[in-house]
């Protein structure tokens, strides 16, 4: 494959100020819904799970990895997967402070971006 400069273009792309504004308020708006996936407690439940499925198990293949960095690690993802299940349970506990959180960021947002109030998504 021929790599040469003439067939890639290695400077910035520049972009229109209305191209800008739309990425930015298009970022914006991911971001808002990356907080509110963040802020259901099944999303961490599911992290928990995936953290727990990941720990050593007898018969894995464990390479050149010893029995004390296999312990350490297993140690390490138990723990992490508790503490994501402390977290489901904390969003459980205060779902009321949270969504209050999110909406008043998204008006923030749409204020900001001239966006038509009610739900951006």
């Amino acid at each position: 494959m021929d790599t040469s400069d003439a067939q890639y273009d290695t400077t910035r792309r520049q972009y229109a100020p209305t191209e800008l504004e739309d990425f930015l308020s298009q970022f914006g708006i991911r971001m808002i819904q990356e907080a509110m996936t963040a802020a259901v407690p099944s999303t961490w439940e599911r992290r928990a799970d995936t953290l727990d499925s990941c720990r050593p198990k007898q018969g894995d293949f464990a390479g050149k990895a010893t029995p004390v960095e296999l312990e350490t690690r297993d140690l390490k993802l138990a723990e992490q997967a508790e503490a994501c299940r402390l977290h489901a349970t904390f969003l459980r506990a205060y779902p009321d402070v949270l969504a209050e959180t999110i909406a008043a960021d998204v008006r923030t947002l749409q204020e900001e971006r001239g966006l038509p109030s009610g739900n951006p998504f």
